[in-house]
């Protein structure tokens, strides 16, 4: 996985609309619809999953049909969206936008 160590470039708030398409990167794929329906593959193999998504204060909540809800920080500058767990690691990941 890619990490990065400073994305202070991308500091602006992210609404719905910003997040909406699909995003790219190292075995992963995330697909997020304007109807609040996102489809994740985080491994390059398998189906993806569903789940329900919104966003607050740069706050990516994802709850999948089993309940379990995922809680990531993120950050967009220009075509690339920077995500970390706000739990478990400091570390950047990146996805980038597909055209």
């Amino acid at each position: 996985m890619s990490f990065l160590i400073n994305c202070t470039a991308a500091t602006k708030e992210i609404n719905s609309k910003d997040l909406v398409g699909s995003w790219e990167g190292d075995n992963q794929i995330w697909v997020f619809n304007d109807n609040g329906v996102a489809y994740v593959n985080a491994h390059g193999f398998g189906k993806p999953t569903r789940a329900d998504w919104f966003i607050k204060k740069n706050e990516l909540n994802l709850i999948t049909k089993n309940g379990i809800k995922l809680l990531f920080n993120v950050k967009i500058n220009k075509d690339t969206l920077f995500y970390k767990s706000p739990i478990q690691d400091s570390n950047w990941f990146k996805l980038y936008k597909s055209k």
